[in-house]
């Protein structure tokens, strides 16, 4: 009988070009823009910002055989959220174009989204994430069944 484990990571998207496509993707299935125009904004990330960071589900299969154990991985494209400097606030950054994959929502991952994203922050220095404009939710709950977008801060986030 075999093993699973799972590993969420956020890495910068130009970390991981082999994911461009697939997270050009995962954004227009929310915010429809022709397919090349999304990838030529999504190659502008670096790390001197605007930088995309992707939610990434890494599964490893262990199995045991009659030879011994093998492992296979599999990575999956779970979220995106883009990251800018706010202009004059030094140790601020913008988040903006959070999104979760449609068929993976409610599980908790938006929520690893952004604490992916605060602890990226104040492990670069940064101590504001100001509002950002829409998180993208598809859940049934009652304080966000009326809209398909709600704000996700309704102030400025002091990190410490």
């Amino acid at each position: 009988m075999g093993s699973v484990s799972e590993m969420l990571t956020a890495v910068p998207l130009h970390k991981r070009p082999d994911l461009l496509e697939a997270c050009a993707d995962l954004i227009n299935e929310e915010w429809r823009r022709s397919r090349t125009s999304r990838i030529h904004s999504l190659q502008k990330s670096s790390d001197n910002f605007p930088m995309c960071l992707v939610l990434i589900r890494t599964l490893r299969l262990m199995e045991e055989t009659g030879e011994g154990k093998t492992s296979n991985t599999q990575c999956q494209l779970l979220g995106h959220a883009r990251l800018s400097r706010v202009v004059g606030q030094s140790n601020s950054l913008f988040v903006e174009t959070v999104v979760v994959a449609k068929a993976l929502r409610g599980k908790g991952y938006g929520r690893k989204l952004m604490e992916a994203v605060e602890n990226f922050a104040k492990a670069h220095g940064y101590h504001h994430l100001p509002s950002i404009s829409t998180l993208s939710s598809s859940s049934s709950s009652p304080s966000t069944s009326s809209a398909s977008t709600k704000s996700l801060f309704t102030s400025p986030v002091k990190l410490w």
